[in-house]
């Protein structure tokens, strides 16, 4: 009896290469609406609530740059400050980042059509949620929604699809050594 999990008919292995796209396409999109839930949940928090996130990161570092630069309790809130907000927007781009990611992944997914017109379509979604984001801030307690950080977003949803792209890119890549050496 043969344990070996790998397929060994090839009418079900073109049917599995088939499916595969589309089962990707789907595991991506899932990942895109997760990250769009997490985020929204997210903006859904008072300022307070979501200040307090970052703080204690802030805090801890400007403590640590605080004891190495000078103990003068001036430089340190300064150093807070700055470090609150640079935490803060690099949180926002990572997040979105992931998002841009999960929707190149998805669009790269999708039969046919050129790969620059699906990262488009990705590219457009990404900035469509960046915007529906910073517009849903502006009516919770104590947020704004603010330009600069819709571009702040949508520049993490554009790395997220540069990133996702250049994978694409390495997959395609390897596959096609493959298939060569097989020949």
């Amino acid at each position: 009896m043969n344990n070996n999990p790998t397929i060994k008919s090839p009418i079900l292995l073109k049917l599995f290469n088939k499916k595969k796209n589309q089962v990707l396409f789907l595991v991506f999109s899932i990942f895109s609406i997760a990250v769009m839930v997490m985020l929204f949940l997210f903006s859904n928090q008072p300022a307070t609530e979501s200040a307090a996130l970052s703080n204690g990161l802030s805090d801890v570092i400007a403590d640590f740059i605080a004891d190495v630069i000078n103990d003068d309790p001036s430089q340190k809130v300064a150093i807070f400050t700055f470090l609150q907000t640079f935490i803060r927007k690099l949180a926002h781009f990572t997040l979105f980042a992931l998002l841009g990611f999960f929707l190149g992944s998805a669009a790269l997914n999708i039969k046919g059509k050129k790969v620059y017109k699906k990262l488009s379509v990705s590219a457009i979604i990404g900035l469509v949620y960046c915007i529906t984001d910073e517009v849903h801030q502006l009516f919770i307690p104590e947020r704004s929604g603010e330009v600069r950080d819709v571009i702040i977003d949508f520049s993490g949803v554009l790395f997220g699809i540069l990133i996702a792209l250049a994978a694409y890119k390495i997959i395609c890549s390897v596959s096609k050594k493959r298939k060569s050496k097989k020949l």
